[in-house]
């Protein structure tokens, strides 16, 4: 009886495992991702008060990537089908785990420089993009 309390409940990685099997989210997830993705533990959606905006928000267990607990994208629209804005968490990642960035060499003149440099990600998706 003891085992059936101790066991987490729900399926492990569920929405890891939900999102690779939509092949256009699929295709954004990289395997440095998944680990992260593990600790997603819900999705959900919030139509906003005014006009036709929506935010998606995923939420995670505590994990050794990111402090954060909820990462938020939001649509911002006053016309139907128009993105206007598109805002999201600034990610505040632990000490060295930023999978968004790698590091890089490059020579400059005789003179070898590391550069940081953005790399694909799921977790791109939650950056704020301006359209103009």
């Amino acid at each position: 009886m003891k085992d059936i309390q101790n066991t987490p409940l729900g399926i492990y990685a569920f929405w890891m495992r939900a999102m690779l099997n939509h092949p256009n989210i699929a295709a954004l997830i990289q395997e440095k991702d998944r680990p992260i993705l593990t600790h997603l533990t819900d999705i959900t959606y919030q139509l906003h008060t005014v006009g036709f905006g929506f935010d998606l928000i995923f939420k995670f267990e505590k994990n050794d990537y990111f402090s954060n607990d909820e990462l938020k994208k939001s649509f911002v629209m006053t016309k139907q089908n128009v993105i206007e804005e598109c805002n999201g968490t600034e990610i505040t990642w632990k000490e060295g785990k930023d999978i968004t960035k790698k590091k890089t060499k490059k020579k400059k003149g005789k003179k070898q420089v590391t550069l940081t440099v953005d790399c694909e990600s799921f977790f791109n998706f939650f950056k704020t993009i301006t359209l103009d």
